[in-house]
Protein backbone atom coordinates (compact mmCIF):
# COMPACT_ATOMS: atom_id res chain seq x y z
CA UNK A 1 0.00 0.00 0.00
CA UNK A 2 2.56 2.21 1.06
CA UNK A 3 4.30 1.63 -2.51
CA UNK A 4 1.75 2.19 -4.31
CA UNK A 5 1.39 5.60 -2.64
CA UNK A 6 5.38 6.41 -2.90
CA UNK A 7 5.23 5.37 -6.51
CA UNK A 8 2.07 7.56 -6.95
CA UNK A 9 3.58 10.76 -5.70
CA UNK A 10 7.22 9.68 -7.77
CA UNK A 11 5.00 9.72 -10.81
CA UNK A 12 3.15 12.94 -9.79
CA UNK A 13 6.41 14.32 -9.37
CA UNK A 14 8.05 13.39 -12.67
CA UNK A 15 4.97 14.29 -14.85
CA UNK A 16 5.04 17.59 -13.09
CA UNK A 17 9.20 18.80 -14.05
CA UNK A 18 8.47 17.03 -17.21
CA UNK A 19 5.71 19.72 -17.83
CA UNK A 20 7.99 22.76 -16.23
CA UNK A 21 10.62 21.80 -18.65
CA UNK A 22 8.57 21.95 -21.72
CA UNK A 23 7.39 25.23 -20.29
CA UNK A 24 10.79 26.71 -19.99
CA UNK A 25 11.77 25.48 -23.27
CA UNK A 26 9.19 27.11 -25.05
CA UNK A 27 9.44 30.02 -23.37
CA UNK A 28 13.07 30.03 -24.52
CA UNK A 29 12.05 29.65 -27.92
CA UNK A 30 9.24 32.85 -27.42
CA UNK A 31 12.29 35.03 -26.53
CA UNK A 32 14.46 33.89 -29.15
CA UNK A 33 11.91 35.20 -31.46
CA UNK A 34 11.56 37.84 -29.95
CA UNK A 35 15.26 38.70 -29.90
CA UNK A 36 15.35 38.74 -33.30
CA UNK A 37 13.03 41.17 -33.69
CA UNK A 38 10.38 39.66 -35.91
CA UNK A 39 6.56 38.76 -35.14
CA UNK A 40 5.44 35.39 -34.49
CA UNK A 41 3.79 33.94 -37.26
CA UNK A 42 2.33 30.28 -36.26
CA UNK A 43 0.21 29.45 -33.57
CA UNK A 44 2.97 27.29 -32.08
CA UNK A 45 5.61 30.97 -31.95
CA UNK A 46 2.39 32.69 -30.33
CA UNK A 47 2.54 30.11 -27.76
CA UNK A 48 6.04 30.29 -27.51
CA UNK A 49 6.16 34.00 -26.76
CA UNK A 50 3.09 33.63 -24.34
CA UNK A 51 5.05 31.11 -22.46
CA UNK A 52 8.21 33.76 -22.65
CA UNK A 53 5.76 36.87 -21.23
CA UNK A 54 4.62 34.60 -18.44
CA UNK A 55 7.48 33.23 -17.04
CA UNK A 56 8.67 37.44 -17.67
CA UNK A 57 5.78 38.48 -15.56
Amino acid sequence: MISAVLRFLRNMYAAFALRIDREMELAEQGAAILDSGREPETDEERRAVDAYWDRVL
